[in-house]
């Protein structure tokens, strides 16, 4: 008696377009796995979400957490461990405490501040406290993203009109020769 014949019509694993298939998944895996992983932490859901959608259209960045205080930026520093965390300065429990925290917990993390307040001593705080870059709000999509990038890769980064002033700041001398 022979067995009857199959009525199953799917490829066998020697059909090329099924092993093409299994390649492209595996490399869409290994992209995910390269992807820098961010995590973003804002108390306002909008201005939150709205990051998280600009960063997700790019193929090497992957948001891995949400949070919208200083608790979960810790947290989730600890827990996801990310490539690089975007921090609000200015929310419950505040931000500086807990850049400062993740700073000497998870050294590695490249911490972003985002924020409004431009004022030098806010700016000066957190990159002493340990922030990698300070970027104002009004950041656009693709700075943001070749920000995070960079971060990534090590470099620091300050918004260029606070590091104009953070600059003449740090040379008082500039401003008497101007001045003369």
């Amino acid at each position: 008696v022979s067995a009857p014949a199959s009525k199953c019509a799917c490829p066998s694993w020697t059909d090329n377009s099924v092993m093409a298939a299994e390649d492209d998944a595996i490399r869409v895996r290994s992209a995910l796995d390269d992807a820098i992983r961010v995590v973003v932490v804002d108390d306002h859901p909008l201005l939150r979400q709205g990051i998280v959608h600009a960063l997700s259209g790019e193929s090497d960045l992957r948001v891995v957490g949400e949070g919208a205080n200083a608790d979960e930026a810790v947290r989730l520093a600890a827990e996801l461990m990310p490539d690089v965390l975007l921090l609000d300065v200015n929310m419950p429990g505040g931000g500086l405490n807990a850049l400062e925290a993740i700073a000497s917990s998870c050294p590695a993390i490249a911490v972003l501040v985002v924020s409004v307040h431009d004022d030098e001593e806010t700016v000066a705080a957190a990159l002493r406290k340990g922030a990698r870059g300070y970027a104002l709000k009004g950041i656009d999509r693709r700075q943001l993203i070749e920000t995070v990038r960079s971060l990534h890769r090590g470099e620091h980064y300050v918004s260029p009109s606070l590091a104009a002033r953070l600059l003449a700041d740090a040379r008082p001398g500039d401003r008497c020769r101007d001045a003369a």
